[in-house]
This record gives C-alpha cells, structure tokens and sequence, in this order.
C-alpha cells in the first residue's frame, strides 16, 4: 500500500506541530528523540547513508547515521529514516539474523535512485520535513521576484536556511512548482 503525497504532508505537518516547530531549519535529531529513537552516528562504508532498526520485542528503535556524509546529507537521510520508521515499520522488512527477528532498513544507493516504492515515499518525507510545503512557499512569496535557477545567491541563501543540499532545494522548489523558468 503507498502513502499519499497528502498523508506525508499530514504526517509531517503533525510531528512539526506537536514540536512547536514553525521556521527552517527543522531540528529533525530533536523530532526523531522525540520519537524515543536513539540516533548512532558511525563511518560506515561510503554507499550507506543510514539505516533503521527496530527490534519487535523491544520496540527499541535505532537510527545509524554515517558521519562520513556532508551535513546537508546527513540531515536527509536523518529525515529518509524517520520517514521509514513512522511509515513503514509495520510493512514486513524483517530479516532473520541469530534467531532474532527485527526490522532493518538501510539508505544505500537504491534509495536515491526511487527504484521502491517506500524508498520514493521515504524520500517524499525527507524532502516534506526538511522543507515544508507551507514553509518553503511562504519563503518564496516573501521573495520580490520568486526564485530562478539564475539566482545562485538565492538559491544557496535558502539551502543554507533550510539545512539542505543545493540540489535537494532546487528538486524540491521545481516539484512544488516554485521555481521560475530563467536560466542563465
């Protein structure tokens, strides 16, 4: 079963609500605390960004971050796995290792290039988190101009504010329909 572009929205919209949370940059390690995760930050091999274990019989749920990753990559693969944990955890995943059973999602290359369904969803959650809709387009109306791709001061000026990768911002402006058709 997919999860809506709406039922993300609504979901992100409800953890930012329930945090008080109302300008960029999310504070997304407070909201996954929130949630009684615990965040590791290790090096792991450079393919993997992160991963998401939950243990069934403890609900006990981990995020391992890899530290070896820009800040800005780190923040959305923080925000891919919340995303992973708050949609999916009840979705199967499960693997068999030592005669535990337990839920274990890994962000690796597959996850950038949307070949999964959940890997799209848990992408869309990134993006809604790291930049809310309602944010990101107050943030644009507020611009005299709007936003082009010819603007790099603007555009860098966002990313920073946002917590985010250039290409992150961009990706998320053009599908929000916010980003206007000048090129250089």
């Amino acid at each position: 079963m997919s999860v809506t572009k709406q039922k993300i929205r609504e979901l992100v919209e409800g953890l930012l609500k329930e945090a008080s949370i109302k300008t960029p940059p999310v504070p997304v390690d407070v909201l996954i605390r929130r949630q009684g995760i615990e965040i590791v930050r290790k090096n792991l091999d450079d393919e993997t960004s992160g991963f998401v274990y939950v243990d069934p019989k403890t609900s006990s749920t981990v995020i391992g971050l890899n530290v070896s990753h820009s800040r800005a990559r780190q923040r959305f693969t923080l925000a891919h796995e919340l995303g992973h944990f708050v949609m999916h955890k009840s979705s199967g995943g499960h693997l068999h290792v030592d005669d535990k059973d337990f839920f274990v999602r890994f962000r690796d290359k597959h996850s950038q290039d949307g070949s999964h369904q959940q890997e799209r969803e848990a992408n869309a959650f990134a993006a809604e988190l790291l930049m809310p809709t309602h944010l990101i387009a107050r943030d644009v109306r507020q611009l005299k101009d709007g936003v082009s791709m010819s603007d790099e001061k603007t555009i860098r000026t966002m990313a920073n504010r946002y917590g985010v990768s250039l290409q992150a911002l961009l990706f998320r402006l053009g599908n929000q329909g916010l980003l206007e058709e000048s090129f250089l």
